[in-house]
């Protein structure tokens, strides 16, 4: 576990969590964790903080000061602030389109000026998209038929245009509730300066050939995969479940040879 970003007492941290695990939904909040941080959401909040700061899902093997990190869907900035403690020097580019966590991911990296931070979604297309209003870590450019939630116009950058102007990027990190594959099939014949890609992918429910779109895609691009389930049916032949029209959620970690991980 990464040292600095947690309290010197285990159990300090573990009552801070729990105290953020019970807050209401979409209450804002600070805590002391991370140097001190102001939280959109205290349960989101644990969730990111469990799977990046406690599992370090987005770790990575890089020998030199400054790897180059493209984070899309940024929210309050904890897998931002996890890079920079861990790399000073990186390199960062990140996105956040929800005006009111941008204006929070903006305060918590205060202290880290030169972290490129976009207040745009990261998208097939450049110029404006419509952004649905979910609240706390869920907020997607892709509509939910079920429910209408407040919309408004937000700022789109295309990753191809992003790529276009770098020459070489570490880790490109996709968390943006839906559009993964859409900004991943605009960007086919882009990919190949990125060495690493950890996406949060969604299927749609109605949309069985999402998964194997994804996976012509990254084994197209050179890219080995490895998949583990978060959203999953406990009997998925007896009962079809889905949460607001996404019907299978997983972690998806792509890699070129160049960068294999250790065999354990």
């Amino acid at each position: 576990m990464t040292r600095g970003l947690f309290s010197s007492r285990r159990d300090v941290q573990a009552r801070e969590l729990a105290r953020l695990a019970g807050l209401p939904p979409k209450q804002s909040a600070t805590s002391f964790l991370m140097g001190g941080i102001t939280v959109v959401d205290g349960p989101s909040f644990v969730a990111q903080f469990e799977e990046i700061v406690v599992r370090e899902s987005y770790a990575f093997e890089f020998s030199g000061p400054s790897p180059v990190i493209i984070g899309a869907g940024a929210n309050i900035g904890v897998a931002l602030l996890w890079w920079r403690h861990r790399w000073p020097a990186a390199r960062i580019i990140a996105f956040e389109p929800d005006p009111q966590v941008f204006e929070v991911l903006t305060q918590n990296l205060r202290h880290h000026p030169d972290v490129q931070l976009n207040e745009a979604a990261l998208s097939s297309r450049h110029g404006e998209i419509t952004l649905h209003l979910l609240g706390a870590d869920a907020s997607r450019t892709v509509p939910e038929p079920e429910h209408a939630w407040p919309a408004i116009q937000v700022a789109s950058r295309r990753l191809a245009d992003v790529l276009a102007d770098i020459d070489r990027v570490d880790l490109l990190k996709l968390d943006i509730e839906g559009a993964e594959l859409e900004v991943l099939e605009d960007s086919r014949g882009c990919l190949d300066r990125v060495e690493r890609i950890f996406l949060e992918f969604h299927s749609f429910d109605g949309d069985p050939a999402d998964v194997a779109t994804l996976f012509d895609i990254l084994a197209t691009e050179g890219f080995t995969v490895q998949i583990e389930a978060i959203q999953r049916g406990v009997r998925p032949f007896v009962t079809r479940q889905t949460d607001r029209g996404i019907n299978f959620t997983s972690n998806i970690w792509a890699w070129r040879e160049s960068s294999a991980p250790s065999v354990v």
